[in-house]
């Protein structure tokens, strides 16, 4: 049957993670705009990058969806050494993994570039610029992925958000509208995303 309490608890966990996944887009559509700016090279190397960084933060953030069921169902139990050991567990896992990805697919980027973009090697520069900045600073993202879901299971799902919102989508907009036009190159345009997640 309905219940009010119940459905309170659920609004309130879903709709700040909910509101939280909708601006993002926002966020990254200045981002977008001035990768354009650099040409048809950047636009093919970006492109094939986050096709290729999609596929690495699969593997590396599946854990905090581990460490979000596994923390749960422990919180349900009232087992707080195993809420306190799937946390640990989840963290030290995916923190190794996302480093031997990341190393892995760094040091063969150029080849698998190559596979999106054959033969572009201006495209595939950007690609590798691109890579550089977001895929080698990607366990930055593993680790608070861990953190994130940590916080969600002991239900501060408003906390991440709001925390998320200021950090990564109001900064990227500060950095776009402020910091990016004084130093107008692609390194400074890929440092957004480094310095929003640290």
């Amino acid at each position: 049957r309905f219940n009010l309490e119940s459905f309170k608890q659920i609004m309130g966990q879903g709709l700040p993670l909910a509101l939280n996944s909708a601006l993002y887009p926002l966020a990254n559509l200045q981002i977008q705009s001035a990768v354009n700016t650099y040409g048809v090279a950047a636009i093919a190397g970006g492109s094939a990058t986050s096709s290729v960084i999609a596929m690495t933060d699969a593997f590396i953030t599946s854990f905090s969806s581990t460490a979000t069921v596994f923390m749960g169902q422990n919180l349900g139990a009232d087992n707080q050494k195993r809420v306190k050991q799937s946390f640990r567990y989840c963290l030290a896992i995916s923190m190794t993994l996302s480093l031997i990805i990341v190393t892995s697919v760094y040091s063969a980027g150029e080849a698998i570039l190559s596979i999106y973009v054959p033969g572009d090697a201006e495209a595939i520069r950007y690609g590798m610029l691109k890579m550089k900045y977001l895929l080698l600073f990607s366990p930055i993202g593993a680790f608070t992925s861990i953190f994130s879901a940590a916080i969600q299971v002991r239900g501060y799902a408003a906390y991440t958000s709001a925390v998320s919102i200021i950090t990564v989508i109001a900064f990227r907009v500060f950095w776009m509208s402020v910091i990016y036009p004084m130093f107008a190159t692609y390194d400074m345009l890929m440092l957004c995303f480094v310095v929003s997640w640290i």
